[in-house]
């Protein structure tokens, strides 16, 4: 009517483009005031979760970023938004733009269009942009962040990559909408609700333009939300994961420096009692690494040619190590099943090597010890190297008597090139600290498996965490290294027992919260609080479990505002539908199709909209959090576990069932007050 009137396009687009602003600069006002507001309640609701002093925290205090986004999306969203509609409003012929009972979806245009006019699209364009951009942060930002331990860059770049994927999936599940939407539709329809099963297919085949957007959006909303959600879960399990992995048992009491080493005695006395009782399953100690006696400097672990070497830790841990630590953390890549005369006693489905390292020690035989190995002098042909050159070789007969069993990482492999089935070169050096005499013990070690993951330890199969990697022995092994090493400096060591470092205990099944703080308090009293950690891994759950509901509570916040914004989407698109075709449902009214079967109708297509986005939000929401969990794990090297949160999920589904129901309902209710005669003239 504006243009027929005169007004010109230019002048029209800046007409549109004021209306849009006095819309979203309010907006954006009132949403920045929610904001604070939000954000103050927030605020309070999390000091009081984690029992923080309010006063430490400012919930007026924003960050820029925080200010200057939400205004430039604000800003910026309803112009782009408004750029498609004007060019296709203008792109319409005044006749066709004033004919308001014509239908677009079922009309045939035809477009003449030369060869040579034919050229590259813009769609084309961006896409083959979006793609350079893609491939060279792939092929170039995430080995250059990878290798120069960027690694916010470099998480940034998989997280982005997330995110194009999540709404790449999303534009994916566009194209099942129509099969969804059909087989949600007869399910929903039952007994006589089927008369409507034709009217309510034209329906969705009519608004599919405009419901496409709903669609996405409402996918969007949902899979963004599902996928937040499921992946915090899953990382807060992982967490626990992690804590229970590096502590190592239920209880852990470790002492801060080398100088106290934990009383013993005491602690077998107390806990043994605890056990009688049971109270407690089983406890151990693990000693401190090699490193700590004040007269050896360095433990290196080599193949046998001595080259190339790595430094580790040497450790010894009890025999019962596998049943008072968990067992779930214990994984490895080989374990000797070749020796003969080696048995295991296997707990939870894993071979107990640590038990094997006291009950069958001295069994285990290397490849070098087989059949075919000839021991003695090998010669080099002279012509070959162009000089005379003899070597020792290695001798089984007299190093294979005194050998030492270890388990070592399986960082190992890749770092010294170790393998299980062939001996290893362990090089103790040692200093005596008073006349300055040093010296080094050489020790062959067979290994008897080959781990990247214990409880209680840090294992792991990646290469960097080689360098003074954990290798397990058992008492009897660390106190004769140790003695022949003080004795290589001449250094005096008379100590009979190995210096316990680390406290393992795990509790009975059934034990009462009561009971844990008794056998805490106990074991408070037992050893100096000023020289040991005492923590229990259950106190560490309970904290993380606060800050994930809390957590999962502002997810349920941020899911409500989402569906509320779908919620004014589908009112939209619904009104403009019932004036799109309200010369349509004047003739179904005049035939006698009743109004209530109008609204039903448009209900029911609200339904089928909403739940088959909701489903195929949900579904790529899980398939993103469980890759980026996967991805997650694979730096940690954690067994995977997947925890759902039904509560976020329940809470999402119904509010979308809601939406469904009112955002329809409210549009159509206006049929029920307009006569037929002044639908089908196109009358208010």
């Amino acid at each position: 009517m504006l243009r027929a009137l005169g007004l010109n396009q230019s002048t029209l687009v800046q007409v549109i483009m004021s209306q849009s602003m006095y819309l979203a600069v309010p907006g954006v006002l009132i949403g920045m005031a929610l904001s604070v507001s939000l954000n103050f309640i927030v605020s309070y609701v999390i000091a009081w979760a984690t029992s923080l002093p309010y006063e430490n925290i400012d919930p007026f205090e924003f960050t820029w970023i925080a200010i200057v986004v939400p205004v430039a999306l604000g800003i910026f969203i309803p112009i782009i938004a408004n750029i498609i509609p004007i060019q296709r409003a203008l792109g319409r012929s005044l006749r066709d733009s004033l004919d308001v009972t014509r239908q677009s979806f079922n009309e045939t245009t035809v477009r003449m269009i030369k060869l040579e006019e034919l050229g590259l699209e813009p769609w084309q364009t961006t896409l083959a942009t979006f793609m350079v951009i893609v491939g060279f942060g792939v092929y170039y930002g995430v080995p250059f962040a990878f290798i120069f331990q960027q690694f916010p860059l470099f998480f940034f770049i998989l997280n982005t990559i997330l995110m194009g994927m999540l709404f790449g999936l999303c534009m994916i599940a566009v194209v099942l909408q129509p099969f969804l939407e059909k087989s949600l539709l007869h399910v929903l329809l039952l007994g006589k609700e089927r008369r409507l099963l034709t009217l309510i297919m034209k329906n969705l085949a009519g608004h599919r333009t405009r419901s496409r957007k709903t669609f996405m959006m409402f996918t969007l909303a949902v899979a963004f939300v599902i996928f937040a959600g499921v992946a915090f879960s899953l990382q807060a399990t992982n967490i626990i994961s992690s804590v229970e992995s590096l502590v190592g048992a239920d209880v852990i009491v470790l002492s801060r420096t080398k100088l106290y080493p934990l009383p013993e005695q005491k602690i077998i006395d107390f806990l043994s009692t605890q056990k009688q009782e049971q109270l407690v399953h089983d406890f151990g100690f693990v000693s401190s690494h090699l490193g700590t006696l004040p007269f050896i400097d360095l433990s290196q672990l080599s193949p046998l040619s001595y080259f190339p070497q790595c430094d580790v830790r040497v450790y010894a841990i009890s025999e019962n190590f596998l049943k008072f630590t968990y067992g779930k953390y214990f994984l490895y890549t080989d374990v000797d099943f070749s020796s003969p005369n080696m048995t295991y006693e296997y707990i939870d489905g894993k071979p107990d090597v640590f038990r094997s390292l006291y009950v069958d020690a001295g069994k285990a035989v290397s490849s070098g010890e087989q059949i075919g190995f000839t021991p003695g002098h090998v010669i080099y042909d002279a012509y070959k190297l162009g000089h005379n050159r003899t070597a020792d070789h290695f001798d089984p007969a007299t190093k294979y008597k005194t050998y030492v069993d270890v388990i070592v990482s399986d960082a190992m492999q890749i770092k010294i090139s170790a393998e299980r089935q062939n001996p290893l070169q362990l090089r103790v050096f040692s200093t005596n600290p008073k006349t300055g005499e040093t010296g080094g013990t050489d020790y062959v070690c067979k290994s008897r498996a080959m781990v990247y993951k214990v409880p209680g330890f840090f294992f792991s199969s990646y290469e960097l965490s080689a360098h003074n990697s954990p290798v397990l022995v058992t008492w009897e092994t660390f106190l004769r290294i140790a003695h022949e090493a003080a004795k290589k400096v001449n250094y005096k060591y008379t100590a009979k027992t190995v210096p316990k470092e680390k406290l393992l205990v795990k509790y009975a099944e059934g034990v009462t919260d009561k009971q844990r703080e008794g056998i805490l308090n106990g074991l408070r009293a037992l050893v100096d609080s000023d020289f040991t950690i005492l923590q229990d891994v259950n106190d560490i759950k309970a904290s993380t479990h606060t800050a994930t509901t809390v957590l999962l509570g502002f997810f349920d916040i941020v899911a409500a505002i989402a569906v509320l914004l779908c919620f004014f989407m589908l009112t939209v698109s619904f009104t403009a539908n019932v004036k799109e075709n309200s010369w349509e449902f004047g003739v179904l009214r005049s035939i006698g199709l009743s109004v209530n079967k109008l609204v039903r109708a448009y209900i029911y297509e609200a339904l089928v909209l909403v739940i088959s986005a909701f489903f195929c939000g949900t579904i790529v929401g899980l398939v993103l959090a469980a890759t980026l969990v996967s991805q997650f794990n694979l730096f940690l090297q954690m067994p995977f576990y997947f925890e759902f949160p039904w509560i976020l999920f329940t809470s999402i589904g119904a509010m979308a069932v809601i939406v469904a129901v009112l955002g329809s309902y409210f549009p159509a209710r206006e049929l029920r007050k307009k006569e037929i005669a002044f639908v089908l003239r196109g009358l208010e």
